[in-house]
């Protein structure tokens, strides 16, 4: 389990990894990681909340909303789907990530997503949107400009609200962006180009979410109000 958790935090090479816990066969780190990324990222599903205990707070505004975009090396074969603005148009996927505004919990985590072919609200509008008209739909989300088109689910700054809610609202967001840098903290989803390919960057975004859920839990790392 280490080596998997230094290979998605620095993310290193085989060769780094190997001399940092002297193991010497790069087929035995190959395993390790393969046999435990994928172990971590299924501990994801026990920290998120149920749509049952969602439906049961009382908060009408109860998530907030962002995605996430993360470099990968040019798919194969080439298509502009990949293309991420965030990324300066270089190859990317996106991660839509939901959080409890009252709470220091995950509550939604969706991707791989094509940044290219899909942008924020039509992300929303693949699946957490049937989700919350299914499971939850008295509640409300919270999101920023990107999400303007589903008024009856998803609250927006605005120029007309109340001194008190403009800066409950801008709190809110602004934690959700701490959320988002706290997962960026994780090498293997931040800077250095991802070149294991989408489908396996889907269990290393989990493990690396599920490790900062713990991280919350536990107040290793924190989720404080930016602003305070």
């Amino acid at each position: 389990m280490l080596v998997a958790l230094r290979f998605l935090w620095n993310y290193d090479t085989q060769n780094e990894i190997g001399r940092y816990f002297k193991i010497r066969k790069s087929d035995t780190i190959s395993r390790l990681i393969k046999t435990w990324v994928p172990r971590i990222a299924e501990t994801l599903i026990k920290k998120l909340p149920t749509w049952e205990e969602l439906s049961n707070e009382e908060l009408i505004i109860l998530l907030s909303i962002d995605g996430t975009h993360c470099p990968i090396e040019e798919p194969r074969p080439f298509s502009t789907e990949w293309s991420s603005w965030k990324l300066g148009d270089n190859a990317g996927v996106m991660y839509e990530v939901a959080l409890m505004v009252h709470k220091p919990r995950l509550a939604w985590l969706y991707g791989p997503i094509r940044p290219g072919k899909y942008n924020d609200i039509a992300t929303f509008q693949k699946k957490l949107k049937g989700k919350m008209q299914e499971h939850l739909p008295d509640k409300r989300i919270l999101g920023d400009a990107g999400y303007e088109g589903e008024s009856s689910i998803i609250s927006h700054r605005n120029p007309f609200d109340p001194e008190e809610i403009a800066e409950w609202k801008d709190r809110v967001m602004a934690r959700q962006e701490k959320f988002n840098k706290l997962l960026k903290q994780w090498e293997c989803v931040n800077k250095k180009l991802w070149r294991h390919g989408v489908a396996a960057h889907k269990d290393a975004m989990e493990a690396v979410a599920s490790v900062t859920q713990y991280g919350l839990d536990n107040r290793s790392i924190n989720l404080y109000d930016p602003y305070l």
